[in-house]
Order: C-alpha cells, then structure tokens, then sequence
C-alpha cells in the first residue's frame, strides 16, 4: 500500500550512501513480494522484476508527483526531497546523471538542482565535520579496559583533604618553587596553611556539607592565626561533624611488629607527606575538572541534536582539557586517550 511504499523510502537514503544500485518495484494493490512469488512461476517472477523495475527517482517522482499536483510549494519540498537523496551517492557520475534525468523529468533547469545539491552537499560535509570535532574533544577521561569504581562527585578527593588536615595540621611541608613563588613565601609551610591556602586560591567548594563545614573551622582558625587541637574536632558540639572526625582519625591499618625484626624500612606516610599532601590537592583539582568537562560535553552533544552553535563550549572543552593534562602531570596519573 502507499504507506507502506512510503516507509521504504525512508531507507533509500541509506542504500545510496553505500553506492548502492536502487531500483524499486511496485506490486499491486494487496500483493507483496511474496504472495506474488506464489502465484506465479520462476521465470514469470524474473520477467516481472526486469519488466517493472524503475530506478529510485523515477520511482518516487512519479508516486509524490500525483499528490503534490500544481501546488508550487508541496513541489518544492518534492524535488528538495529528490536532491537530498542524490546528494547522499558517493559516485559523483551517478549524481550527475540522477540530476539530469531528475531534471528532465520535472521539467527544471538542471542548473538549479546543481544548486541545491551542491548546499545539500556542503550540509551534510558540515554535520560530518562537526562529527569528527566532536570525537576529538570528547575522549575518555579513564581507560576503560580497567574496572573503575565510577563518581558523579568530587567527595573521595574531599575525605582525603579533610583527612589530612585533622592527622597532619601542624606538620611541615616542603614547599615546590611554583609554591614557593606565590602568595605563601615561606620554603615550609604547615599542612593546614598549605591546604587552606590552596582550596581558597582555586576557589573550591566542598560539596559535602559536612566536609565542608570542617574545612571552615580550619580556613576560620587560619584567618584568625589560631592553634586547633583533634579534641576540639572528636568533641564537637555537632554530631555529624564529631563522628566523621572520629573516624578519619582512626587508623585502619597498623604496621606489623615482624617489620622491625626483620630490620624492614616500611615508609610512612608522614614520611611522605609532602606526596600526599601535594597528591590530594591535584586529585581533588582534577576531579573537579573531569567534572565540568563531562557536563561541557553534554551541553555540547544537546546543541549538536538541536543543531545550535557550540562554539563557546567547544573554546571551553579545550581549555578544560589542557588543565586536566596538566593536573595530570603533578598528580602522575596516566589518563588513557
């Protein structure tokens, strides 16, 4: 029926972009191909298709062309419909025969339907081109080959920096000379000077509300150059800010005795401090880039289905994707491309 010859058209497009001969036939009312077969014999079948076969434009010209009549609009959209098929052939002497006979059927001058193919062309090389950009800026931030524990938040990283700041407030750390260099003078610094330090010059808001809520009472005793004690953290009048602390400040795990014996150095981490300190800062950064590049992304992929401009995003996709390669370095994470 007309219906359903109408949905088999929608896949013509398709066929045409892998090169494909298209011809069409079109059976009587009520048959389809098989309840034909039945009827008929091998050789009477073969006859038919090599009788009745018509190639595609010819085809769907002569079935729209009795719907649209003389309306100059509906025929229009016909034979813009007509030349966004052709323009879908890779074979540019198949487009240009399709386009002279197209035009001699509709009785069109032939240059205005290059015209139309040549936009329809240039359309479809932009949607491509886009594709491709596209694939370029949004690449995998881990490497999925491995199992990865996923996270919409940064809350991990926060426990770390919280973690540290209550065992190591007052400890010192070396400072790197793009520290060094910076607002904070010092060549040591304590923990809680470095951290806080850090967290406000990056403008970084813990979104855990009670992460949060430790970190000002640091950032508060920073600004005040006031001394703070884990007593005052594991008796805090806030119970939800009490046993987090609490359990932050509990080791889990303790070092085996058997290592001294067998005069076995196990580095500790206030040995090595410095690492983790630094290395918590730059995860927690990175996070929070990985973060805004997937959000980036997704704004990007909306305004390429609505076929919106995204220029903006895709300036901002790189910046965001320059950052996170340098946050990489510091953190000596390997982020697989």
């Amino acid at each position: 029926d007309v219906a359903g010859i109408k949905a088999s058209l929608r896949g013509i497009d398709m066929l045409l972009a892998e090169d494909l001969n298209i011809k069409v036939v079109a059976f009587a009312e009520g048959e389809d191909p098989d309840s034909f077969a039945q009827k008929v014999q091998p050789g009477e079948l073969k006859e038919f298709l090599n009788e009745n076969a018509v190639d595609f434009v010819a085809f769907k010209s002569s079935l729209l062309l009795e719907e649209v009549g003389d309306d100059p609009v509906k025929k229009s959209a016909l034979i813009q419909d007509i030349v966004e098929s052709i323009s879908k052939i890779p074979n540019s002497i198949k487009r240009a025969l399709y386009l002279k006979n197209t035009a001699e059927k509709l009785n069109i001058a032939e240059e205005t339907l290059q015209l139309e193919l040549n936009k329809a062309i240039r359309k479809s090389v932009k949607v491509v081109r886009r594709e491709q950009e596209l694939d370029e800026v949004i690449k995998p931030l881990v490497d999925h080959s491995q199992p990865v524990e996923e996270a919409s938040n940064a809350e991990k990283q926060e426990e770390e920096i919280i973690r540290l700041l209550l065992h190591y407030t007052y400890d010192e750390i070396e400072l790197d000379d793009e520290h060094a260099d910076t607002s904070v003078e010092k060549k040591k610094i304590s923990v809680v000077d470095f951290l806080v330090h850090e967290i406000l010059q990056d403008e970084l808001e813990f979104e855990n509300t009670t992460y949060n809520a430790i970190f000002k009472l640091f950032e508060n005793a920073v600004q005040a150059n006031q001394q703070l004690s884990q007593h005052e953290f594991t008796n805090h009048s806030q119970t939800h800010i009490q046993t987090t602390c609490i359990r932050l400040l509990s080791s889990q795990y303790s070092l085996s005795e058997n290592w001294e014996k067998l005069e076995v150095v196990i580095p500790t981490e206030k040995s090595l401090l410095k690492q983790s300190v630094f290395g918590a800062v730059y995860h927690l950064k990175l996070k929070r880039v990985q973060l805004m590049i997937e959000e980036n992304q997704s704004k990007m992929q909306q305004k390429v289905k609505a076929d919106e401009d995204y220029t903006d995003e895709l300036k901002l996709q790189r910046t965001l994707e320059n950052i996170k390669s340098d946050l990489t370095k510091h953190s000596q994470i390997v982020v697989v491309k």
